[in-house]
């Protein structure tokens, strides 16, 4: 910290998050100085932890990045709610092997369980799910990875 500006230590997005969160407890409002990369990682960090930079020059990333962390969050929860559903159709399916029960007419609303076709469309889901979800953790790996520099945050005059 230096008078009205506070500098992350590293140029990592560890740092400069402990950064920005410093300036926004003491100011409430973040004025980012640095490189473009720099201010690429303040306005991602931003959007995700809904900080707000006063630089008119960011305001149309930050409203994009901002759109992009919602869409993430939404397409995340569809992805836990479908695992759910996945995992309950598995676990319905194990019962229904377990006490050698056989639906009639193929499962339905009156069934608490599945056919085995069924059980085996929840398995592919919950896979597909799993090789999403490790997609995303090696895009979100990678850009992270990249992102290193320094920025400088200092309070808006």
């Amino acid at each position: 910290m230096d008078g009205d500006k506070i500098k992350p230590v590293y140029g990592d997005r560890a740092s400069t998050l402990a950064a920005m969160r410093a300036a926004a407890e003491k100011w409430g409002s973040i004025n980012v100085n640095g490189t473009a990369r720099d201010k690429a990682i303040a306005v991602e960090l931003a959007a995700e932890h809904g900080f707000k930079i006063t630089n008119p020059e960011l305001q149309e990333q930050l409203a994009a990045a901002r759109e992009k962390v919602e869409e993430l969050r939404r397409r995340e929860q569809a992805r836990e709610r479908t695992e759910a559903e996945a995992q309950r159709e598995v676990r319905q399916a194990d019962r229904s092997t377990a006490t050698h029960e056989r639906p009639f007419d193929g499962g339905g609303d009156d069934h608490a369980y599945r056919t085995e076709s069924e059980a085996a469309s929840a398995v592919r889901a919950e896979r597909s799910l799993g090789q999403t979800r490790q997609n995303q953790f090696r895009s979100t790996s990678t850009s992270r990875r990249r992102s290193s520099g320094s920025a400088r945050l200092s309070r808006n005059c």
